[in-house]
């Protein structure tokens, strides 16, 4: 919900804590929640190390709310619901959250489409929920999450605190715990924000999400785009029926082949929050 937007980003930044650059964080350098890639993407260019600690609370609010919250239509998914997904988001990208969000709809019955975008039928799908199933899908999702994290091969460095962070000091949901789980829950139950309980950091890293498969990435424009230009050069040289068209024609097959693959690759390495 909208309204809800101040009180879940306080707290993700509670989550996220100031600078950190841990050698196993596949992130790499952090502030604020916000990677350096992702600070350079917003910028758009290079940043240094000081740079980096020198990023202010605001822009990294300002980062987080357009790189994650809007793509997870946080001021649209039900209270509690806005703060598990965009929490999720942030540790380990929108894609990953949304397609866990997805895979737990389908959990309890939705039958909707895995496709890492919130669209009209994954809102219809929660619209249809009222707030205890509300709760329960909350809970279903942090489990979700809970074992993708697990699956990491830096669950061994950073594990204790990505579980604090998602479950709190016990597994399911208290009133008294510190976990997304619980605050979610109690934001979903209509608890007074006061009485819910912050979060605390733990010097939380990056989770890196699952890379796109071929057929996912080849289904972002990003694979295509920059092909336009040759197919339609491919297009013209076949005009005629000489070899040296079909020879041209072979050429530019070849480099919108290696575009793509390198399109592909680009894509299924991206920043993974």
């Amino acid at each position: 919900m909208q309204s809800n937007w101040p009180q879940v980003i306080a707290w993700i930044g509670l989550s996220e804590g100031g600078y950190v650059n841990h050698k196993n964080d596949p992130g790499g350098p952090t502030n604020h929640g916000i990677t350096k890639r992702v600070l350079e993407q917003w910028r758009g260019k290079k940043v240094s190390i000081a740079q980096m600690k020198a990023l202010t609370k605001k822009e990294a609010e300002d980062i987080l709310k357009a790189r994650y919250w809007d793509v997870v239509r946080g001021d649209d998914l039900p209270s509690g619901l806005d703060y598990a997904v965009p929490d999720y988001a942030t540790n380990s990208g929108p894609g990953k959250a949304i397609k866990d969000l997805q895979r737990s709809l389908n959990d309890m019955g939705a039958g909707i489409k895995v496709d890492s975008v919130i669209g009209p039928e994954t809102m219809g799908a929660i619209n249809k929920l009222d707030e205890q199933q509300i709760k329960e899908l909350i809970q279903l999702y942090c489990e979700r999450r809970m074992r993708f994290l697990r699956s990491l091969k830096t669950f061994k460095t950073f594990g204790r605190g990505w579980t604090k962070r998602v479950m709190g000091n016990r597994t399911g949901v208290q009133t008294d715990d510190i976990g997304v789980i619980d605050r979610a829950t109690m934001l979903a139950s209509k608890y007074p924000v006061p009485n819910i309980p912050a979060p605390q950091n733990h010097g939380t890293a990056k989770g890196e999400p699952e890379k796109p498969n071929v057929i996912d990435a080849l289904q972002q424009p990003e694979a295509w785009g920059p092909l336009g230009g040759l197919l339609t050069s491919l297009g013209a040289m076949t005009q005629g029926n000489g070899p040296f068209q079909w020879a041209l024609a072979a050429l530019v097959v070849a480099f919108i082949a290696v575009g793509v693959f390198y399109a592909i690759r680009t894509i299924q390495n991206a920043d993974p929050t």
